[in-house]
Formats: structure tokens, C-alpha cells, sequence
């Protein structure tokens, strides 16, 4: 996000205020940082912030806190991430979508082990 925003960028969070703190102290952010709250469970919320955007990046993960089943937060997951592909291709502009799941990589890591943490684990 660094590197993005120091090249000028307009950059847009979605998600909420909480999360996005650390963004608010990177150079510039006051005026190339859009913060949009949104809400998984509602697609119409991300038009905003993609609207106009050419490029997206997703880091979506699982909620661990949901108390479903697996099965259930996992469809949820894949509902959201659906619907926010689907509205980058309405949108028109967007030209690439990064997706990463990194949150649900790191979520199991504590600092100072050493463990491999895969699709597997």
C-alpha cells in the first residue's frame, strides 16, 4: 500500500475504519486515502468504492469468530469474494484483481515459531 500510494495513487479501503489506522499515518494519506465501510454480507456496499477504481485488490479471509459450522463460513467467504469479482467486471474500469487470503495464513502463526502454514495445515 506504501509503494502505491507514494506513486499518487488514490487508494480505497473497504471494510471499515477500525482496520485501516496504520493507512492513515503513510504519506499523502489524507489526500489519496478513501476509507469506505462495507459490509460482506451486502455487495450493493463495495459499488463506491470500486466505482471509477482500475485496479483491486481483495484480502479476504474466513471469520474465524463466525460460530457456524466450516462449511457455512466458508460459503459466505466465497459468496462475498464472488460478488466482489462480479462487481469489478459490472464496473468497467477495472483492469486486474489481486486476490489474497493472507489473513487466514498468518492467523495460526504466533511470532517466533517456525511453521510452514499451507492448505494442508
Amino acid at each position: 500500500m506504501e509503494n502505491i500510494n507514494e506513486k499518487g495513487t488514490t487508494v480505497c479501503v473497504t471494510g471499515g475504519t477500525e482496520g485501516a489506522n496504520f493507512l492513515r499515518k503513510l504519506p499523502n494519506a489524507s489526500q489519496k486515502l478513501k476509507i469506505f465501510r462495507t459490509n460482506s454480507e451486502n455487495l450493493e456496499s463495495f459499488l463506491p468504492a470500486i466505482e471509477g477504481c482500475n485496479g483491486v485488490i481483495i484480502r479476504h479471509s474466513v471469520d474465524f469468530e463466525d460460530e457456524n459450522d466450516d462449511n457455512t463460513k466458508i460459503q459466505r467467504a466465497i459468496t462475498a469474494i464472488l460478488g466482489v469479482l462480479k462487481a469489478c467486471f459490472d464496473s468497467k474500469t477495472i483492469k486486474r484483481v489481486i486476490y489474497t487470503s493472507s489473513d487466514g495464513a498468518i492467523g495460526y502463526v504466533t511470532e517466533g515459531q517456525d511453521v510452514i502454514v499451507d492448505e494442508n495445515s
